[in-house]
């Protein structure tokens, strides 16, 4: 533990792997205490034993895995550079930035369809999260990029840089702890957006996620359907978590860079 973390630093560095954990145990406490059938609410272990004697899950849980993290390349592409134009061109902020809200108060469920008629198989799911992963980042970023003091941006006008130079040593280290929390949030919305999308498809075979199987599952299996929900939801975790870990090491490089 860094000795400089603070007790709420440390209690928001556990709370999600804590609130995953209290969550099975008063679903346990739940199943245990009434006589629930199975078939309304399986308890965890059930919910677990039913998933590991399903062939082929981790294989649907690997291609979403693969849909979340190029939905969210493409996102952090996008978005950084959407928020560097904004920036750089504030007359497009007030044209652009209610475009993409729109776009963000959007269902899932009704861009999904949409997406399925004009997107080549394949694509559809990493169309569908990207679509609702991009915006956290572009917004935290344009956030991040304004945030830099305007002392200090006077202070570099004393020096002969560049605007590259400034961008690099003075803007982007302001602006990176923003683009994490963006980063954090997008990761989440993209790992659900990738499983709707697919539960929205009804395409099989190697384009098949885990949406597909939940899809599936529903029509009667219901310990398998919280079984895979379940899983998801802590791959959920483990990303989001990944998100925390990279936002650590790089924010910690460039604080240590300045003491």
């Amino acid at each position: 533990m860094d000795a400089n973390e603070t007790p709420a630093t440390i209690l928001q560095r556990v709370s999600l792997p804590t609130g995953f954990l209290s969550l099975l145990a008063i679903w346990w406490l739940i199943t245990a205490s009434f006589d629930i059938p199975l078939s309304v609410l399986p308890s965890p272990a059930d919910a677990v034993i039913a998933l590991l004697e399903s062939k082929g899950v981790f294989r649907s849980l690997g291609v979403t895995i693969q849909t979340t993290l190029i939905a969210l390349l493409v996102s952090v592409v996008a978005g950084v550079a959407i928020a560097l134009l904004l920036h750089r061109w504030l007359l497009l902020e007030p044209l652009v930035l209610p475009l993409l809200v729109t776009l963000q108060v959007t269902p899932v469920i009704v861009l999904a369809p949409v997406v399925v008629v004009v997107a080549p198989p394949g694509l559809t799911q990493v169309i569908v999260a990207f679509l609702v992963a991009f915006f956290p980042i572009t917004v935290s970023t344009l956030q991040g990029l304004k945030s830099t003091p305007s002392v200090l941006l006077d202070a570099m006008r004393i020096y002969p840089v560049s605007r590259w130079q400034t961008f690099c040593y003075l803007r982007w280290p302001f602006a990176l702890p923003f683009f994490f929390s963006g980063l954090r949030t997008a990761v989440g919305l993209a790992l659900v957006g990738a499983v709707i999308a697919d539960m929205m498809t009804g395409r099989g075979g190697q384009y098949s996620g885990i949406g597909m199987r939940i899809q599936s599952a529903l029509q009667g299996n219901i310990r398998l359907v919280f079984g895979e929900a379940l899983l998801v939801t802590a791959v959920g975790i483990l990303l989001i978590e990944a998100v925390g870990m990279m936002s650590k090491l790089s924010l910690g490089q460039w604080r240590g860079n300045d003491g």
